[in-house]
């Protein structure tokens, strides 16, 4: 009798033997805000585990994005635990790492007419989006031109106080909830910064979208939001 194998070992070995791949990598994501529990057990049974399993390799990935609760305190903790599992990683990874590419990111959707900075209110917001089974209303900063978008977004950037309460968002609600892709919030990590630039300010979430944009291969939204009470200077 076969090895049983669950749902995620049935696609690695479709993948490797019709050759969509050559080697397994995969990551855990932790985020270094706390000790780990056991449910990050599990986690890193699937993770290091499968890449084990199949010789490949796998990265730890510190999610870094909330300075308010991360302290290096737990980076240390969670890598000592992963060493008393047992396992170890292949690259250590973090995400203030992209903060610069993020940005990049979002500038380049601007330009391309694919996002835009909103001064509705939250309140307005709300309001305004629409539900499963009531078409969105279209903001009115929608009309506003790539030109214009850019130099708004390089103005909350720069950290000019009016542009930090507004936000980025994709276009068109298409009649139906308007959703907000990526949220990407102005911060101070405390735990690393990215030399030579105020972009590492950044971080990224990235969810389902209504309005598919292809970025590096992979299908994703994008949204940049900075709430005032998450600014912190550089």
């Amino acid at each position: 009798m076969s090895e049983a194998k669950n749902f995620i070992e049935q696609i690695v070995e479709s993948d490797l033997a019709e050759q969509k791949i050559k080697a397994v990598k995969t990551r855990f994501p932790p985020e270094p805000n706390g000790y780990l529990h056991i449910g990050h057990a599990k986690s890193m049974f699937v993770n290091f585990g499968t890449a084990l399993k199949y010789n490949g390799s796998c990265n730890l990935f510190f999610d870094d994005t909330n300075p308010a609760k991360e302290k290096t305190e737990f980076v240390e903790a969670i890598k000592n635990d992963i060493r008393w599992l047992g396992y170890s990683w292949d690259k250590e990874v973090y995400a203030s790492d992209f903060f610069a590419l993020i940005y990049d990111y979002a500038e380049r959707l601007i330009q391309e007419g694919k996002a835009f900075v909103c001064d509705l209110s939250a309140e307005e917001i709300k309001a305004t989006r629409g539900t499963l089974t009531e078409p969105g209303v279209e903001s009115p900063y929608r009309t506003r031109t790539p030109e214009e978008n850019l130099k708004l977004f390089r103005e909350m950037k720069e950290g000019k106080s009016r542009h930090l309460q507004n936000f980025t968002r994709d276009p068109p609600p298409h009649g139906g909830q308007v959703v907000h892709l990526s949220h990407v919030r102005l911060r101070a990590p405390h735990l690393r910064r990215v030399a030579g630039s105020n972009a590492f300010a950044l971080y990224a979430r990235i969810r389902g979208s209504q309005t598919p944009l292809r970025l590096g291969g992979r299908e994703s939204g994008f949204c940049a939001q900075a709430p005032p009470d998450r600014i912190c200077a550089p």
